[in-house]
């Protein structure tokens, strides 16, 4: 097997998103720090989100799709009991294994329903169908909580194959940091601001894993700070939506993860 040329991950997130991808990269000798280039902050306008755990808490809709650890902390902030949400027959489906994780966290004490082709919106719409889990039901819809910026993808997929689908957006993204009070994200603990790092300070030797479509924008609009110009450093797409996005704003990826674990990014760092 081809050895891994770093020792050093550069990853775009804020440490208290850090997940199973940052503890797989430690098991094989590499660091991780953080650039976090977004926040996330809760809807300026809560009603829509709390109307929404409202329906969840009275069994209006058949399921929800959670897409996002995000999500998850953002409907805990908007009052979402997960613990009596699962004493309905509300399905909870997620878009992966980190998200499904962050659920159980936050005190759903049932199965999160995650598809196995892929650990995305794609995989979602691809596994859903044939599983049987959550039948369209035309009384009762299904709720999808997202961020304002989510692309289209889910919501029109999930209606193409038959649901009713209540999209509401309850969070935002926005330009690290966010307005205190309705941040999503603690702050760091001393242990993790230790690994904070500056956009201005990136070593263009690093790798730099981009974990959204978002930070990558961030990247393109502030890209002047770094020390080094854009095209010198070597930068990872986390998931398909990402790699789009650095399609479109003409930004080069050194390679793709399709699955937000350490599996794919160790593959690419052989790569490089």
């Amino acid at each position: 097997m081809t050895e891994v040329i770093t020792d050093t991950v550069v990853i775009t997130r804020h440490p208290a998103q850090a997940s199973q991808l940052e503890a797989g990269l430690g098991e094989h000798g590499i660091s991780v720090q953080f650039c976090p280039l977004t926040d996330f902050v809760l809807a300026e306008d809560r009603v829509p989100g709390l109307r929404l755990v409202a329906g969840l808490h009275a069994g209006v809709f058949a399921g929800v799709v959670v897409t996002s650890p995000n999500t998850v902390r953002a409907l805990s902030l908007l009052g979402l009991d997960w613990a009596r949400l699962a004493d309905g027959d509300t399905v909870v489906v997620a878009t992966g294994a980190g998200t499904a994780r962050k659920v159980g966290e936050h005190g759903y004490p049932g199965t999160v329903w995650t598809p196995t082709t892929e650990a995305s919106a794609h995989g979602i719409l691809t596994d859903l169908p044939g599983s049987r889990k959550l039948p369209v039901e035309p009384a009762r819809p299904v709720a999808l909580p997202q961020s304002a910026a989510a692309t289209e993808t889910l919501v029109t997929g999930l209606r193409g194959l038959g649901y009713r689908v209540d999209h509401v957006p309850i969070y935002h993204t926005v330009v690290y940091p966010g307005p205190a009070g309705r941040r999503l994200l603690a702050a760091p603990r001393p242990e993790s601001a230790q690994r904070l790092v500056d956009l201005h300070a990136l070593n263009p030797r690093t790798p730099v894993v981009l974990t959204a479509s978002s930070a990558v924008r961030q990247l393109a609009e502030r890209a002047g700070e770094l020390p080094a110009p854009l095209a010198h450093y070597r930068l990872i797409a986390l998931g398909r939506p990402t790699a789009s996005t650095a399609t479109e704003l003409d930004i080069t990826m050194a390679g793709t993860a399709t699955a937000p674990n350490a599996a794919g990014i160790l593959q690419i760092l052989r790569n490089l």
